[in-house]
């Protein structure tokens, strides 16, 4: 089972990988926008991952929303496409191929 955790300053490079592979964002930008959630400890931006075995293969990025209490917005998910395949996940693709538009 996959492991949700904060993102560490480690997890830069190959979370890259997983932005290049997805495409949510152009990886060079990572740095930037990153940038307040490692630098400010007042921060309150939640970066996220996924791992499985050790390395990360998604990226997920939440901040509060303006005016309010405790409500976050989550302004971006990306996950590795079939990073392992089981029982589960073959069903999964079986089904999502029936169901989808020719």
């Amino acid at each position: 089972m996959n492991k949700i955790r904060k993102i560490v300053k480690n997890d830069i490079e190959v979370l890259k990988e997983v932005l290049n592979k997805v495409e949510l964002f152009p990886a060079e930008m990572l740095d930037e926008m990153i940038s307040d959630y490692f630098n400010n400890p007042e921060t309150e931006e939640v970066w996220f991952t996924s791992i499985q075995d050790n390395k990360p293969i998604s990226i997920g990025y939440c901040a509060p929303e303006q005016l309010t209490d405790r409500t976050f917005n989550l302004y971006a998910i990306g996950v590795q496409k079939k990073t392992y395949k089981d029982k589960e996940s073959e069903r999964n693709d079986e089904f999502c191929r029936r169901i989808s538009p020719k």
